[in-house]
């Protein structure tokens, strides 16, 4: 078993041990388990935009946790025009220790279109 050949996963035991006025644990194991711990930051967006046009928006997404995220999902949402696909499943980015805990996700983002106001809004500002 890969050098540890203690440890077989069935009928071990934890039990404590009284050596006259302490007590110890042994055969006990400990297994700590660490989160991922993931950031997102814009990589990169359009400085300006023609109305109506397609733009790609870089997102990057970066884990600083020890363990690994599996199957989770990035949206991007804007207050105007349509972004697709809004959402991405990621499904592994790996923790610090591991590499690879980078990944760069590309949206499509739609700027809208220019509309222009009724006549009944032109007449009421114009009246002003």
């Amino acid at each position: 078993m890969g050098g540890c050949d203690e440890l077989s996963g069935q009928g071990d035991e934890a039990e404590f041990q009284s050596r006259g006025d302490y007590m110890t644990v042994t055969n006990a194991i400990l297994k700590v388990t660490y989160l991922p711990d993931l950031t997102v930051s814009l990589e990169s967006a359009p400085s300006s935009v023609k109305a109506g046009t397609t733009q790609t928006i870089k997102v990057r997404v970066s884990n600083l946790g020890e363990s690994k995220a599996e199957n989770f999902v990035v949206r991007l949402k804007a207050s105007k025009g349509k972004v697709t696909p809004s959402e991405q499943t990621i499904k592994l980015l790996n923790g610090t220790y591991e590499g690879n805990n980078t990944v760069t996700v590309d949206f499509k983002w739609t700027a809208p279109k220019l509309a222009m106001p009724s006549s009944d809004i032109y007449k009421e500002w114009k009246r002003m």
